[in-house]
């Protein structure tokens, strides 16, 4: 009898739950104000407008991955690292890449890090007057290597966030896994066949590492969530964001997949964008890694792997944060720690 009024109450609850979200306002991400100030076909940089008067710090240039977009720094105005940089006067900047098409479909790292990611960073130094810091997020983490690697003189000093460099660190994390699951004549088909990977393809995959906490967030855990209206908005904004993954250009996802996950290349220095290789050891700019200590996307190992392949001489140095691949930069505690070692780090470059 018990047992049978415990399943009404959660029935109940449930169904409640599914009529506060039916309620819920329509939520929007990404709203603190910017201007285009940078165009190359598809690649828009924006600056924020500030909020503070101007700080001595280096101006940082935020570089998202391609499997993403570029609003996860900024859901809301109480969950936005931009927010945090903003209001201690670093003048900041944000790259999106855009909606990627079938048309884009030959695009490689190359034409985002030597070209697109370069001419930012040019621009960015002659608007500013100094060269800006890279903040790569996952993948643009590392776009930002690449182009430090490549041109050791263009960026005054390069931070990652959740970044993974060394996919043998830690072969057995799940999308390590997934990646070496299969062929590399396998994934060259299933992109040829629709000229890109698809966002959504992604996104099941990013689901399926974790089966039991995907179907917990969307069942027990939502029932909580939805008696809160503040989580429940953050719930909102956060599935806003999943669900709008971008597709992933053709030939870039091939060397993301082929390249880095299966072959390991930009580990063993055998990365190549244009017919130069990408030798970590070449970074001259100091270097900040932050990472997730309970990331199964990028693992702790992945990340702190990049130290040892740098030269002795660059600086470096690394913080771990308590949270997951997103829960950096949603999680209170996590991204308090996240804006204020960055700030931090940020106050000791130079010119």
């Amino acid at each position: 009898m018990t047992a049978g009024l415990d399943a009404l109450d959660r029935g109940a609850a449930f169904w409640a739950a599914a009529a506060a979200l039916a309620r819920a306002p329509a939520v929007e991400i990404g709203e603190t104000p910017a201007d285009p100030v940078f165009r190359r076909d598809k690649t828009v940089l924006r600056r924020y407008r500030p909020i503070a008067a101007a700080s001595d710090r280096a101006p940082v240039v935020i570089v998202h991955g391609l499997v993403g977009r570029a609003t996860m720094t900024d859901l809301d105005a109480d969950r936005s690292l931009v927010r945090a940089l903003l209001a201690r006067g670093v003048a900041t900047h944000v790259v999106d890449w855009g909606r990627p098409s079938r048309a884009d479909r030959f695009l490689r790292f190359e034409d985002f890090v030597c070209d697109h990611l370069a001419a930012v960073v040019a621009a960015v130094t002659r608007a500013e007057g100094r060269r800006p810091a890279l903040f790569g997020i996952c993948q643009g983490g590392i776009f930002a290597l690449c182009l430090g690697a490549l041109a050791p003189g263009a960026a005054a000093g390069l931070a990652l966030a959740v970044t993974p460099v060394d996919f043998d660190a830690d072969a057995d994390a799940p999308l390590v896994r997934w990646a070496r699951a299969f062929g590399a004549a396998e994934v060259e088909r299933l992109i040829d066949a629709f000229g890109y990977l698809p966002g959504g393809v992604m996104g099941a995959v990013f689901q399926a590492l974790t089966p039991a906490k995907t179907s917990r967030k969307y069942t027990l855990d939502l029932l909580d969530v939805a008696r809160d209206p503040g989580r429940l908005a953050l719930f909102l904004r956060m599935e806003r964001w999943l669900a709008d993954r971008p597709d992933h250009p053709g030939e870039a996802a091939k060397q993301l997949v082929i390249e880095l996950y299966q072959r390991n290349a930009l580990a063993r220095g055998a990365f190549r964008l244009d017919g130069a290789p990408v030798r970590l050891s070449d970074i001259r700019a100091p270097v900040l890694a932050l990472y997730g200590l309970r990331d199964h996307i990028a693992p702790p190992a992945c990340c702190r792997a990049l130290g040892p392949l740098l030269d002795p001489a660059t600086p470096y140095a690394e913080q771990g944060l308590d949270a997951g691949h997103i829960g950096v930069f949603v999680s209170g505690r996590a991204r308090r720690a996240l804006a204020a070692a960055l700030l931090d780090w940020l106050a000791t470059l130079g010119d």
